[in-house]
């Protein structure tokens, strides 16, 4: 029943610190608050009226996949999908308990530990997915870290060739420069030689 509600703002929490919502995407972000203030309003009532927790149950359900459904069909949040994945197996198990719960109790209470089981496997596989994409998110960071660590490379090696062109040319100037002046002074040494034999 709390379940819902809990995770949809864990996933409204993720959603605004990994993506510029915030900045870049304001109409995006006011559907995440929107989303998190639902979530709290469903907790709230869900805690203090207990007459009212069958509603809320279902209240949080559609909300929940409501919430996935838009995250999922928004293609601001591509980078971010694989974490919703991560929590649809959780959400669609607890659905399914529910389900069974209301339609019928027997059978509910004699299958509840294989739902209870089926919910920490659905934690599990959050948490592996988490670690997951920690590892992945680490690993594009190092890359992007290489990545502009090789482009100042580049940068300061095409800064030393320029440099380097530049020394070469005026070195080149400077040596055509001696090498007229030498062939000058030999014309005139020649010039000098001949006058002398004369």
């Amino acid at each position: 029943m709390f379940l819902e509600p809990i995770l949809i703002l864990i996933l409204v929490r993720y959603l605004r610190k990994n993506l510029p919502t915030q900045k870049q995407l304001p109409q995006l972000d006011r559907v995440l608050i929107i989303a998190a203030a639902a979530a709290v309003i469903l907790l709230v009532i869900g805690t203090s009226i207990k007459q009212s927790r069958t509603v809320i149950m279902w209240l949080s359900h559609a909300t929940m996949f409501a919430f996935i459904y838009w995250v999922i069909t928004k293609k601001e949040f591509r980078a971010v999908k694989s974490v919703v994945y991560s929590v649809l197996p959780l959400i669609i198990i607890s659905f399914i308990t529910s389900v069974a719960n209301l339609i019928s109790p027997a059978f509910f209470k004699q299958w509840k530990n294989v739902f209870s089981t089926a919910s920490l496997f659905g934690f599990v596989w959050i948490l592996a997915m988490w670690l997951n994409t920690k590892k992945q998110r680490k690993a594009l960071e190092e890359e992007k870290k290489k990545l502009l660590e090789i482009e100042k490379e580049i940068a300061v090696n095409e800064k030393i060739k320029a440099a380097l062109e530049i020394q070469v040319a005026e070195r080149t100037s400077a040596l055509t420069l001696q090498k007229e002046e030498l062939e000058q002074t030999l014309t005139e040494l020649k010039s000098t030689q001949a006058l002398l034999i004369q």
